[in-house]
């Protein structure tokens, strides 16, 4: 019934309207006129404005209708929508009626007068409707949520009705359109009003019903219309409700805003949607505006509504922001749109978009607003200024006038409060500004971004915060202040800026111990990321990959892998210059930074290599840098050169105006009135600057020529030193201005001038510009010498000599450009004969390496002073001269040579020898002297010792060439090239003591016989001298000190002979030395304790045995080495003796002197200045008891002399002075003392004394000496004369390296003496000595042997004496003398057993010591151990034991026999412990005997390595002088016989030395590894084979320990592999295959990689030369090994290095340079990838790292590991698994090989997400590769690399490079994981270009758009959980939205 009632009340209201404004004709039933007048005519009198009664109607239509609504709703129980449905039919009525009229089909045209009517009536219902139901909170919300429902269908069903489907308004009755438009504005006052009235669900209803509205308008008027009604009821609705204050302008709004600009532009019309766009933004723009004003206007009483109104248009001013952001990345869809219109009316409307935003906060904050409203107006300038400018600034597709942007955004920021800047002043937003600034032209537009910086940076006062991000804002400014305050336009704003910069730098300086800097990693920003790391342990590492990719040339990780880096987009260039100079400034006035200045410098000189046209930018900075030293107070000196040489380096003088602004500066600095040492660093630097640009050169040779002529020396120096520089690189081409300054340098009084002027003319010599023979003409002529002159020649200044000799080495040049290039040996192959002067030259070279004067010898018995290292300097370069020609130029002749008989005729002894022949041997003296002296000497010597191997190289080649196989067949000599040149020490350790001398030696248990049997003095001093001798192992330390203790009482009774004393000293040194080498053997952590014990023990003899003990204390001292010598019990022994000679611990005075002289010796060794007051005490005692024999006083100065001849004696030792200083005044002690025991003084012995202690030369006093009378000694001081003697016996060896003449001299006052004085103690050593240095010859030691020999035989008296001498004197002999020595014996065994009754006393006692001898070394003859001969005969040995034996046990003799004979046996049982250990040490280790052709180079090189042997297993210590020498010496030896094909047994030489030689050794093991080597390479034998040398790299390839014997040389033994493979069989390669690489890895634990690379570079040899085909080598190895090498490079390599060669085992250098070796091994494989079982299995965690290396050789390996990487939960592993997962994701990366490819791995990564969700590690993966392939060469349009949104991004181009995979592994896991975070926030807008440039937006944008809704309801899963996902989740909607063109 109510329904009836409601239609029938409807019907008639209907009917009342239709009626009211029905048309009516008024001129029917009329005649005249025509219809179109008479229509008008109607249509006129029709019109009528609306009035009331149409009002009424509208209104009770609304109440019936409301009505009917409410009576269906109150007798309806459900809610469902189809109970209103009578209600909807009547709705539709109403609206067909008001739209249509009373007709819809008749008479349509003929009511277009009464619209207004239809109009008044609709507006009254849709205003009675709206207040029914807005402002009643009564009302039935589901009724009011219909009603809304209802207005959205009426809106769109009005335009259906009024409205033709082409925009043309419907013919017919009603209201029409007029109707629409207050259906329209009604609804848009409903939905505004509806947030302040309606529940959730009702707002909810009002945002989806505006946009449903919109989207459902199908005309454009329409939504226009729509739009104005929207915006200004927005605007215009009031609000009570304060709950969400200031948000309803953005709340109204946004969701119309969103679906009209921000909505997606792919699937909608974009038919005029631009115009709609521009309508919204102008509408909202001139609301906001409006509402500015009116709010300005409003009084101080209303300020509440003021701020809500501010605060209202502040969150729209940050709501337009953020939707300009969004907005503009839709210029990516619009790129690939095919109306070319709408890329320009993206950026038009952002254009116009961005300046209304400016407008309106300038205008905001013109007012006074509240901290709310500040802090959004704040971020949206942030906004602006970071993401929005730069896509305007440097845009390629449209240019726009941003003057007017700029300066309102200066105006904005100098509105805004200091303190709410402090948010926007970072880092990022100034490094953004300063790119901007240098992307612009026109200088008004930077002049306003450096405005806008200043403004900016105004907050940073005094007060501010110290943080990283404040140091770079410094450095950044400074820098933009550097470079734009070249531009006078801008130099104003500029100087500010840069003071600005120097301001914040130097406050950093000031504040920053008073503050820590702490700033945490918040953002994946370039700089953000740089900010937070600059103090932290992964600083470096993130630098060197920035720089990595700032590099032009993307270098590969591997060799195969494709991918290589385009070049940085202008922006990033811009960017990356700005982040390299703020580097630069920041560690010059903050240089604590861990940035330094040469980092930053090598960043920058990266960049300009790549990027040249940057460097006029960069050049402004680092003049900056360069004067801020020269003015500091402060030092910078390193920084200054820095900066000066980066200025003429070529990343800076290539570019035009880069080397027009360097050359202005550096100009300016080689002018007089500059300081001499900036002024000389300038002209050092400027050949540099020509090197790299060939246009300055005229500009430099002005600048030097001028300053070559300029008064100060130094810049006179460094001019001519520049100009030699000059020719050095070769860079002069006319020469005619510059010749004649150089020629006027040949006449400088400078020899340092001289000296380059001479090296500019050898440079123009190298380089051809001059010809040597005219510059050597000239050279004779302007320095007045002849090169046949040698005399000339020395008499020029050393530094000119040392010019000249350098340039005379290049007189050969024209014969080596003539050489053969396939000949790689250097051997002589023809060519056009040397001309003369190039002879002359080379004359005159080996002339001054031979002289005297140059000599290497003279600096033996010189001061190592400064005229000696000028000496050294001189021979570096004459070596090096000569080492440059080849044999030929030499003068060295293949046929005189072969025919000369090296054996019968020595050059040196004839003068019939041909030039040749002496210049051959002159060469090969050359060699050895400069072996032996760069041997001796350290590291100033290196180019002696290189060149002359050079030389001997030259030469042994030659040698090969002459002789052929005849090189090594045949040789009589073991000398240097002469049989009568042997080393006396040499020539016994030729051969080892049989063992059955040492059988026949006395016995310890017989010596302990015989003390046991009678405790005599001389017992004791036997069994002290028996300690260790037999004894199968080493005793322990208590058991020594058990046989000491035992017979140390016996000892202390008085000796009765000077030289049995010293025997007995010598025996208690013998025992200590024993004594402490059971101590050394120990570990060393008991040693200290024992010396502890021994010590202790001492002190206990003392206080049992008295004073004499402490000589025991004192050897005790002496024996210990330098690693116990500063123990506490060793210093406190010290010390006891040291000042015991002042507080009367002594009571004998021969006691406190030897003890004091056995501690001074052992200071000695250190250079202790102690012992110099010791000498003095020793003088005085001397001089104070002329008449005591003082045997104490006198062999302490003994044993301190011979001490300080164990030092470097080689003029490395800078205590050298002082030794020799010392040396000199014990010698002239003892000769004074020796002058005192004559009858009669000695003129010449003062002379000696006299020049020895003045240190002035002796050459005058040989003959005086030798012209002297016979001396005899004074009664009473025999003794004292032999203790004398026995001092100089021990003082000779040291002063022959004081003066070798002094020796000669010493030596023939000594043998004047008579015999039976001693002198037999010490002939032999000053002989000895004398042979040794060249003063005597071996004829002059026969002769003395001789004379000895005559006194023997006549048994007159001395002859005791004379036996000693003889014996002792036979045993250095070179023969051996063995006639002598069998009288020895025989006249020995004669005296002994009493059958010469004229002998006896002291020659009986000598006759004893002479057997002795005759065996080996006697204790205190020069030496203070025993030692034995190799030449020595049993049969003698076993008599003259028994004669001694017989002698000790018998009763009848007198006890001073028997005491001789006792210490006889001692001494002899002594030397069986020396023998025994030297046959250990010799025995099996006989250096294998290869003979050369005698005289040859290579016959005296075999002899030098079997000497030098010969030292190492004699001397164990590899500190020691001699041993070093030696290895030295072994080192250029190797080096030389490389180039020679050896005989195979020199293999057991190499073996040999490689046994003997020590860990420390190095570089020996190395050599003779290189050698070892060297001999398995192919080589040409003839006569001989090189199988040895398999052999032995056979046996040390597959040994167990080889790393033990051959240490770090196993890397060298790897490079053999190539070779030594072909040439055994195939079980044996694969075992050193297997060993080898065993021991690469271990090599690899310890983070070394050079084995394993040289391994592997073996292996590639291998598989390239077996497996081509084509090859035409040789060289092949068995299919099966072919097969096992391959399998093993497949499987076992690969696992292992899976194992071993991945992070953290692995640093990242050592990382890339393993796998890149490995897989240039791999990829020589076929098929590997496709059909090895490793990629048939399943890539794992513990392989993954190697399979994405590994995959770089196949796309399907690629796809598997890919696919597996995916699949890795990023939550779900450990953070190193996620490290190494992320690091294999970034070398898969890298692996895409073309567009096809990228395409499916993208698709699949994206089904990956699909299926396993976002919780994986598919989204970084896609996000690295997508990186890697944006900034690839792939992508090479320009438009779409450089889209205005990319840029500002992260930055993430400077961390992308084709080592980023090994470079990251040195980054802390944190920061990895901020990389891969930079790369997935850049990832939306690279994806959508490639999807836009490949046709696959909508495949992409459809599987994100499934991915992101499968994962929304999927959230909440543990709070990191939560935030990767929400990244990702942002990442996806990002995807979706710039692929789509807008958001969702």
């Amino acid at each position: 019934m109510a329904s009836t009632r409601h239609d029938k009340e409807l019907d008639a209201l209907l009917n009342r309207l239709h009626s009211g404004c029905r048309f009516i004709d008024f001129d029917a039933g009329k005649a005249g006129g025509d219809d179109a007048s008479r229509d008008v005519c109607n249509r006129l009198r029709n019109a009528s404005p609306p009035d009331e009664t149409h009002a009424d109607l509208g209104r009770e239509l609304a109440h019936s209708y409301i009505g009917s609504l409410r009576s269906i709703s109150t007798s309806s129980s459900s809610k469902e929508d189809g109970n209103f449905q009578p209600a909807i039919d009547r709705a539709e009525r109403i609206l067909q009626s008001l739209c249509r009229g009373s007709d819809a089909t008749k008479g349509s045209g003929r009511q277009s007068g009464i619209q207004l009517n239809y109009a008044s009536t609709a507006c009254a219902f849709f205003g009675r409707v709206r207040s029914s139901f807005i402002g009643h909170e009564s009302e039935d919300d589901l009724l009011r949520t219909f009603v809304w429902k209802q207005w959205q269908h009426w809106c769109v069903r009005c335009e259906e009705l009024v409205v033709k489907a082409d925009g043309v308004p419907s013919e017919g009755g009603g209201g029409g359109i007029h109707v629409l438009n207050e259906y329209l504005k009604g609804y848009g006052h409903i939905c505004h009003l509806g947030y302040q009235f309606g529940n959730v669900d009702t707002v909810s209803v009002v945002n989806s019903g505006i946009t449903r509205v919109y989207e459902s308008l199908a005309h454009h008027s329409s939504r226009k219309y729509f739009i104005r009604t929207c915006v200004v009821n927005a605007f215009t609705a009031t609000k009570s409700n304060s709950d969400r204050f200031g948000n309803d302008y953005v709340d109204n709004l946004s969701p119309l805003f969103h679906l009209c600009v921000l909505r997606a532009r792919s699937g909608t019309i974009q038919t005029r949607q631009h115009a709609e766009r521009q309508l919204i933004l102008r509408e909202i723009l001139k609301a906001c505006s409006t509402k500015l004003y009116h709010a300005a206007a409003i009084d101080a009483e209303s300020n509440e509504k003021k701020v809500i109104i501010f605060s209202q248009i502040a969150n729209m001013i940050q709501y337009l922001t953020s939707s300009l952001t969004s907005y503009l990345t839709q210029i990516i869809h619009a790129t690939f749109s095919k109306n070319g219109d709408e890329e320009i009316d993206v950026f038009e409307l952002g254009y116009e978009w961005l300046g209304g935003i400016c407008d309106l906060v300038k205008c905001l904050l013109a007012a006074e607003i509240n901290g709310d409203a500040t802090n959004a107006v704040t971020t949206s300038i942030e906004k602006i200024i970071a993401a929005i400018l730069p896509q305007f600034t440097t845009s390629l597709t449209a240019s726009f006038d941003m003057a007017p942007i700029y300066t309102s955004l200066v105006s904005c920021i100098n509105l805004v409060p200091q303190i709410n800047l402090l948010n926007i002043a970072n880092s990022t937003v100034t490094l953004r500004l300063g790119s901007i600034a240098l992307n612009l032209q026109d200088d008004s537009e930077i002049t306003l971004i450096i405005e806008l910086i200043l403004s900016l940076l105004r907050c940073l006062d005094d007060t501010s915060d110290i943080s990283s991000s404040r140091v770079f804002i410094g450095g950044v400014a400074t820098a933009l202040g550097c470079i734009f305050r070249f531009r006078p336009a801008c130099f104003d704003s500029a100087t500010q800026l840069y003071e600005l910069g120097e301001s914040l730098l130097g406050r950093v300086e000031r504040q920053e111990d008073a503050h820590e800097r702490k700033e945490e990693f918040s953002g994946m920003y370039l700089m953000e990321v740089i900010t937070c790391s600059m103090d932290r342990e992964d600083f470096p590492a993130l630098m060197k990959i920035i720089t990595a990719s700032v590099s032009v040339i993307g270098s590969p990780s591997v060799s195969i892998n494709r991918w290589q880096s385009r070049p940085l987009l202008l922006s990033d260039q811009c960017a990356g210059l700005l982040l390299g100079l703020s580097l630069l400034h920041m560690s010059i006035k903050f240089p604590r930074t861990s940035m330094q200045t040469g980092d930053a410098l090598a960043f920058l000189r990266s960049l300009l290599q790549g990027y040249p046209r940057l460097a006029s930018r960069a050049i402004p900075s680092i003049i900056d840098a360069a004067r801020t030293c020269l003015y500091s107070q402060s030092s910078m000196t390193e920084i200054l050169l820095g900066a000066l040489e980066f200025l003429s380096t070529p990343c800076v003088v290539l570019d035009p105006h880069g080397a027009q602004m360097a050359w202005a500066f550096l100009s300016s600095l080689a002018k007089e009135g500059v300081t001499t040492a900036v002024r000389s660093t300038v002209l050092r630097l400027l050949p540099g600057m020509c090197s790299s640009n060939k246009r300055l050169t005229r500009r430099v040779l002005d600048v030097i020529g001028f300053s070559m002529v300029a008064h100060d020396p130094i810049i006179r120096l460094s001019a001519t030193a520049a100009l030699s520089d000059l020719a050095k690189f070769d860079l002069i081409r006319d020469l005619e201005p510059i010749i004649g300054l150089v020629q006027n340098r040949l006449i400088d009084d400078d020899p340092a001038v001289l000296y380059y002027a001479l090296e500019a003319l050898r440079y123009f010599v190298v380089s051809e510009e001059l010809e040597f023979d005219l510059v050597v003409r000239v050279l004779e002529k302007r320095l007045d010498i002849d090169l046949s002159n040698t005399d000339r020649v020395l008499g020029l200044e050393k530094l000119a000599l040392e010019g000249l000799v350098g340039l005379l080495g290049e007189g050969g040049l024209e014969e080596e450009e003539e050489e053969d290039d396939d000949d790689k040996s250097g051997r002589v192959v023809g060519g056009p004969a040397a001309s003369p002067r190039s002879i002359k030259a080379v004359t005159l070279l080996v002339e001054l390496a031979l002289m005297s004067q140059l000599s290497f010898k003279i600096g033996f018995d010189q001061d190592f002073d400064d005229a000696f290292h000028a000496k050294v300097r001189i021979q570096n370069r004459i070596y090096c001269s000569l080492a440059k020609y080849s044999a030929e130029v030499l003068g060295l002749d293949s046929e005189s040579i072969r025919l000369w008989d090296s054996v019968h005729l020595l050059p040196e002894d004839s003068n019939d020898v041909s030039p040749e022949i002496r210049r051959y041997v002159c060469l090969k003296n050359i060699v050895l002297s400069g072996l032996d002296f760069g041997a001796k000497f350290n590291a100033i010597e290196q180019d002696v010792l290189s060149s002359a191997t050079t030389i001997g190289k030259t030469l042994l080649l030659f040698e090969e060439d002459v002789h052929g196989s005849f090189l090594f067949r045949g040789s009589h000599s073991s000398g240097r090239g002469s049989s009568e040149k042997l080393c006396t020490g040499n020539a016994e350790r030729q051969s080892r003591v049989s063992k059955s001398v040492l059988s026949s030696l006395p016995d310890t248990s017989r010596i302990h016989d015989i003390y046991n049997e009678e405790n005599r003095s001389a017992a004791a001093i036997a069994v002290l001298y028996s300690i260790g001798a037999n004894a199968t192992e080493s005793l322990e330390t208590e058991d020594i000190l058990m046989q000491i203790s035992g017979c140390i009482g016996d000892v202390l009774n008085e000796p009765f002979d000077s030289f049995y004393q010293a025997m007995q000293v010598c025996a208690i040194i013998h025992s200590m030395d024993i004594l402490w080498k059971s101590i050394h053997c120990v570990n060393d952590s008991i040693k200290e304790e024992l010396l502890n014990q021994v010590v202790s023990k001492m002190e206990e003899w003392v206080g049992f045995y008295g004073e004499y003990a402490y000589v025991f204390m004192a050897a005790f001292v002496l024996a210990v080495d330098d690693t116990a010598h500063c123990w506490a019990g060793t210093m406190n022994v010290q010390k006891t003796i040291l000042e015991g000679q002042n507080n009367y611990l002594f009571e004998s005075d021969d006691t406190k002197y030897l003890c004091l002289g056995i501690v001074a010796a052992r200071l000695s060794r250190n250079s202790d200045a102690r012992v110099t007051g010791v000498i003095d005490s020793f003088e005085q005692f001397l001089w104070d008891n002329g008449r005591q024999t003082s045997f104490g006083a006198l062999f302490g100065l003994g044993i301190i002399n011979a001490n300080l001849m164990t030092a470097n004696m080689n003029g490395t030792d800078p205590s050298i002075t002082w030794r020799k200083q010392q040396a000199q005044r014990i010698m002239c002690t003892l000769l004074s003392t020796f002058n005192t025991c004559l009858t009669q003084q000695s003129e010449v012995v003062l002379s000696l004394a006299s020049a020895m202690k003045s240190g002035r030369e002796a050459k005058d006093l040989f003959q005086l000496c030798s012209d002297s009378d016979s001396l005899l000694i004074q009664d009473g001081f025999a003794q004292k004369m032999r203790a004398c003697l026995i001092g100089l016996g021990s003082s000779f060896p040291v002063l022959s390296s004081v003066s070798t003449d002094l020796l000669k001299c010493v030596l023939v006052v000594v043998d004047k003496l008579p015999w039976g004085s001693g002198k037999g103690f010490v002939l032999h050593v000053a002989y000895r000595t004398a042979v040794d240095s060249g003063v005597l010859e071996q004829k002059d030691l026969s002769e003395a042997i001789l004379t000895a020999s005559i006194i023997v035989k006549k048994s007159s008296s001395g002859v005791g004496d004379a036996l000693l001498s003889l014996a002792s004197l036979c045993r250095i002999s070179s023969d051996k003398a063995q006639r002598e020595i069998d009288v020895v014996a025989d006249k020995c065994q004669e005296i002994l057993q009493g059958k010469n009754a004229n002998v006896a006393g002291d020659d009986r006692l000598l006759a004893t010591i002479a057997g002795c001898a005759a065996i080996g070394e006697v204790p205190g003859l020069a030496l203070f151990t025993p030692n034995i001969q190799a030449a020595a005969k049993k049969n003698f040995v076993a008599t003259f034991v028994k004669i001694l034996e017989d002698i000790a046990s018998t009763d009848v003799e007198e006890p001073k026999y028997r005491d001789a004979a006792t210490i006889g046996l001692g001494v002899l049982c002594a030397m069986s412990n020396s023998g025994s250990r030297a046959h250990k040490k010799v025995s099996g280790n006989k250096l294998e005997s290869i003979h050369a052709k005698d005289g040859s180079l290579m016959q005296v090189i075999l002899q030098e390595v079997e000497q030098a042997y010969t030292t190492l297993c004699l001397v164990p210590s590899p500190e020691h002088t001699d041993r070093f020498a030696a290895s030295k010496k072994l080192c250029a030896m190797f080096s030389a016989l490389e180039a020679i094909a050896l005989p195979g047994g020199f293999s057991r030489v190499i073996e040999q030395i490689l046994n003997v030689s020590s860990n420390s050794e190095v570089d020996l093991k190395a050599s003779a590894i290189k050698l070892l080597v060297s001999q398995l390479e192919s080589r040409r034998r003839i006569g001989f084979d090189g199988r040895g040398f398999i052999d032995l790299s056979t046996r040390l390839a597959t040994s167990n320990d080889l790393k033990l014997r051959i240490g770090p040389a196993t890397s060298i033994l790897m490079t053999s592999l190539s070779d030594l493979i072909y040439q055994i069989s195939t079980s044996i390669g694969e075992e050193v295959v297997t060993n080898l690489w065993a021991i690469c890895r271990d090599d690899l634990k310890s983070f070394s990689t050079e084995s394993m690379v040289e391994f592997l570079g073996g292996m590639k040899k291998i598989l390239v030369c077996d497996g081509d085909a084509k090859s035409t080598s040789k060289k092949s190895i068995s299919p099966a090994l072919h097969r096992t090498l391959q399998k093993f490079i497949e499987v076992d390599a690969f696992f292992n290095l899976c194992k071993d060669a991945v992070p953290p085992n692995l640093n990242g250098p050592c990382t890339k340079i393993v796998w890149t070796t490995y897989l240039s091994c791999l990829q020589l494989i076929p098929t590997t990838i496709a059909e090895t079982d490793i990629l048939n299995g399943n890539t794992s965690q513990d392989n993954v790292f190697g399979m994405a290396i590994r995959s770089a050789l196949s796309s399907k390996a690629t796809r598997k590991v890919e696919y597996w990487i995916s699949l890795q939960g990023i939550t779900d592993v450990s953070i190193p698994n996620l490290r190494i997962i992320l690091l294999s994701a970034i070398t898969v990366a890298t692996h895409v090989r073309s567009d096809k490819e990228m395409k499916e791995s993208i698709l699949a990564l994206f089904e990956v997400m699909l299926v396993k969700g976002i919780d994986t590690m598919s989204l970084h993966l896609l996000a690295a590769k997508v990186a890697f392939w944006w900034d690839s060469r792939e992508v090479y349009q320009l438009e779409s690399v450089d889209i205005p949104a990319h840029r500002v991004f992260d930055m993430s181009s400077f961390y992308v490079n084709g080592n980023l995979n090994f470079d990251a592994i040195d980054l802390t896991p944190k920061l990895l994981f901020g990389l891969f975070d930079a790369f997935v926030t850049g990832l939306p807008i690279k994806l959508a270009m490639l999807c836009g440039l490949w046709k696959m937006s909508d495949d992409v944008s459809n599987r994100a758009s499934r991915i992101l809704s499968a994962s929304l309801g999927e959230k909440g899963r543990g709070n990191l959980k939560l935030h990767r996902k929400d990244r990702a989740l942002s990442c996806l909607r990002d995807i979706i939205q710039t692929i789509n063109g807008g958001e969702i």
